[in-house]
């Protein structure tokens, strides 16, 4: 009888203590508080990456339709909501509106890049071109323009909160 009583009595240790399940949840609310907090910056740096990523494209685009058009009559990127003079056609090898108080030759894009065809309240990216020729080394017109895109967002806002500046150069060839 005695080996009956002394198995009745015995402690079953093969479950947790509350202070056991206690602990492991506090460990584990700790580890997603962190992860948590750092949501915001991921989302943040997301966003900022798909903004650069949709500017630099904007561009790309816009240096492509430059080069697409004959150098001395460069008017197919008002296709694109700039306002390049027609009359006399832009020539890239003397148009410069690169000194101040020279024209400025801007354009704004939606969100997605797209020109807005609505309001101005689907402004997001403002792009200013500016065009300086290379200096002449014949005394002639320029056969090389330097052409520099600004690009600003959100564009209304008061002071920009992000600017990219992106610089190429656009060459006349024989054909």
């Amino acid at each position: 009888m005695n080996s009956h009583s002394t198995t009745s009595r015995k402690r079953n240790d093969n479950a947790f203590s509350l202070i056991e399940v206690v602990l492991a949840l506090a460990v584990a609310a700790i580890g997603l508080m962190a992860i948590l907090g750092l949501l915001p910056q991921g989302l943040e740096a997301s966003r900022n990456a798909a903004d650069n990523t949709i500017a630099a494209t904007l561009v790309h685009d816009i240096f492509s339709t430059i080069r697409t058009s004959p150098f001395t009559s460069v008017t197919n990127v008002n296709s694109l909501g700039f306002n390049l003079p027609t009359s006399p056609p832009c020539n890239l090898g003397t148009f410069n509106n690169s000194t101040i108080g020279s024209p400025v030759v801007s354009s704004y894009f939606d969100k997605a890049g797209f020109t807005p065809t609505v309001t101005n309240a689907d402004f997001y990216y403002k792009v200013v071109l500016t065009f300086q020729p290379e200096i002449p080394l014949n005394g002639t017109w320029a056969a090389v323009s330097m052409v520099t895109a600004t690009v600003v967002w959100p564009a209304l806002s008061a002071s920009p909160i992000n600017t990219n500046v992106f610089v190429t150069k656009v060459a006349q060839y024989n054909q």
